[in-house]
């Protein structure tokens, strides 16, 4: 026999419900935002937000920049990454930079026995695979301090490196010839130091 329920009963019991839902939501989503500007010579060019959502065993890094700077004319780049962690290893990335001077993307996901790698960047191309999963990445420096000598790799090349430590807090990669350092204060990154096939540049955190 069918059993009806009042108005009021079924309000209550879905309120429990959506109450549940945004409890639990809250718990297993945990969320961190940072900012950064880009600096080119003393002056910024552009600025950049990170974002680090933790969801148990997953997390997703998101990184998007404006920049705006002159060479032989004006550039205007704008760059999204998306890269998903699990269980503390890079399992997928995508990444997009959209330019008045061209377009270029990024696409490495982990099919089980490796990382399929198709980044098409300025100036450079790369479809070689990696055989072993990664713990860490370029996203990843602006959420944790990392282990020397751990493996990294970057979301828009699809190259590794290993991560030297220089002194403490400041460490070092070397990507397409590009040497890279972070430097951290009281465990967070506070500034990077980034070599660019067109101009060197800094990334610099705003407190």
């Amino acid at each position: 026999m069918m059993k009806f329920i009042s108005k009021r009963t079924f309000e209550i019991r879905l309120f429990l419900i959506l109450t549940g839902i945004i409890i639990f939501g809250s718990v297993t989503a945990q969320t961190t935002t940072k900012s950064y500007s880009i600096e080119l010579a003393g002056f910024q060019i552009g600025d950049m937000k990170v974002e680090e959502i933790k969801r148990n065993e997953i997390i997703e890094y998101n990184l998007k920049s404006l920049v705006s700077f002159w060479f032989f004319g004006k550039i205007n780049v704008e760059l999204t990454i998306n890269s998903i962690y699990k269980n503390g290893k890079l399992i997928s990335s995508d990444s997009k930079s959209i330019s008045n001077r061209g377009s270029f993307y990024s696409k490495i996901k982990w099919n089980g026995t490796s990382y399929l790698v198709d980044s098409h960047s300025y100036k450079f191309d790369n479809k070689t695979s990696i055989q072993n999963l990664v713990p860490f990445s370029i996203v990843k420096f602006y959420f944790q301090e990392p282990n020397p000598q751990q493996m990294m790799i970057s979301e828009t090349f699809g190259l590794t490196s290993l991560i030297s430590k220089k002194e403490q807090g400041v460490y070092q990669i070397e990507i397409n010839g590009n040497r890279n350092k972070f430097v951290f204060k009281n465990g967070d990154l506070d500034h990077a130091l980034i070599q660019n096939p067109i101009k060197n540049y800094m990334i610099k955190r705003i407190y």
